[in-house]
């Protein structure tokens, strides 16, 4: 249960709260973001996120009803905000280039850029059209799980992420078999 006093802290306009709360919470928090792959400066943009958040539910009266402590669910909040900011960053081609074994024969980094993209264009574009239809839809125009579950015809969102999954190997070894023969 949130603590009567923090509610109508966040109501309220009151300077020394918010510094006081500032204080208490900002560095544990971004320590708390950090570790899961946040960076500083966007850990503190989360952190001010949160606390807008937090504000809105004290003005709208919903944190009255919370069963768990302040400290609990601000942080989970936070830790929402942060996987939906990795989310919105790992919707990228360039992900797939993860575990790739680096190769240094000279090249500059955009030479080796621009092969690198030009070798997942080709794998992608001979994958089989199931593979193809899921990696292009996700990545590259930014559909959710959800909307692939209803668009591809999948029976739940476990059964996209699994294909996801599969796909991703797949191309990740198609793109390997092409760099080093």
């Amino acid at each position: 249960m949130i603590d009567s006093s923090i509610i109508e802290g966040f109501r309220s306009d009151n300077e020394m709260f918010f510094k006081n709360f500032y204080k208490t919470y900002r560095q544990e928090f971004v320590k708390f973001l950090t570790k899961k792959g946040i960076s500083t400066a966007d850990a503190i943009e989360i952190f001010h996120e949160s606390i807008l958040v937090m504000r809105k539910k004290a003005f709208n009266y919903e944190l009255q009803e919370i069963q768990v402590s302040f400290k609990t669910y601000f942080f989970a909040i936070g830790k929402n905000k942060a996987y939906d900011l990795l989310n919105r960053e790992n919707k990228s081609i360039v992900f797939i280039t993860d575990n790739l074994p680096a190769t240094n024969d000279g090249a500059t980094d955009e030479e080796c850029n621009d092969a690198l993209i030009e070798k997942i264009k080709k794998n992608l574009l001979s994958m089989g059209s199931a593979c193809k239809k899921l990696l292009t839809s996700f990545y590259l125009q930014g559909l959710t799980i959800k909307e692939l579950v209803i668009t591809g015809g999948y029976e739940n969102e476990n059964t996209v992420r699994a294909q996801k999954s599969r796909c991703l190997k797949k191309l990740k070894e198609m793109i390997n078999k092409d760099i080093h023969g």
